[in-house]
């Protein structure tokens, strides 16, 4: 992808978590780019085409936060994966990644259509991620983690953005207990 393309489409992902998918237009982009006007309409001819590169491209930046997650290590026991989870939840609060939820947000309203399949793969993501401790999942635990994980982030990102460490500990700890069930259930530091 050229570097002008995906400085358009970073201005697209701007441009709707600062103003929703309502002040989402090509001139609008193009200003935020710094860019010729019509360069974004170059690139994409219709408002709906530009909706679509903005979901793949928020995809896309999604996958490349989520590797750098797990650049670190696997999580082996639930600790672990509270660690994980905290961290996630760290990447959307802040800078880039406060950007991608505002912007997925806006998304989810205008399309949930194009945004359905990401939010899908977050669901398998999450079983993988109990699966790596050894813990199964059923598909109910998965949205029920992934619906808290929306309405925390929603909250964070638009009116509450003044979790503290101890919020975020206990947040990322009820999430994993919703996808794992009883913090029994899941293998321990010590191996249990």
């Amino acid at each position: 992808m050229s570097e002008r393309r995906t400085q358009v489409i970073g201005a697209t992902l701007d441009v709707i978590a600062d103003g929703g998918s309502r002040g989402l237009t090509h001139r609008a982009v193009d200003r935020r780019a710094g860019v010729p006007l019509g360069t974004t309409g170059n690139w994409f001819r219709t408002r709906n085409a530009l909706v679509a590169a903005a979901v793949d491209e928020l995809e896309r930046r999604d996958l490349e936060a989520g590797r750098t997650l797990f650049e670190a290590g696997a999580p082996h026991d639930r600790a672990g994966l509270v660690r994980l989870v905290r961290a996630f939840l760290e990447g959307h609060l802040s800078g880039e990644g406060a950007v991608r939820a505002r912007a997925r947000y806006a998304l989810m309203l205008e399309r949930p259509d194009l945004v359905a399949p990401a939010h899908e793969r977050l669901l398998a993501t999450f079983a993988g991620l109990a699966g790596s401790i050894g813990v199964a999942v059923e598909p109910s635990a998965a949205r029920r983690a992934a619906d808290l994980v929306d309405g925390a982030i929603l909250h964070r990102v638009t009116i509450r953005a003044d979790a503290g460490d101890d919020e975020l500990d206990a947040l990322a700890d009820a999430i994993v207990a919703l996808l794992l069930g009883s913090p029994d259930d899941a293998p321990s530091a010590s191996g249990r």
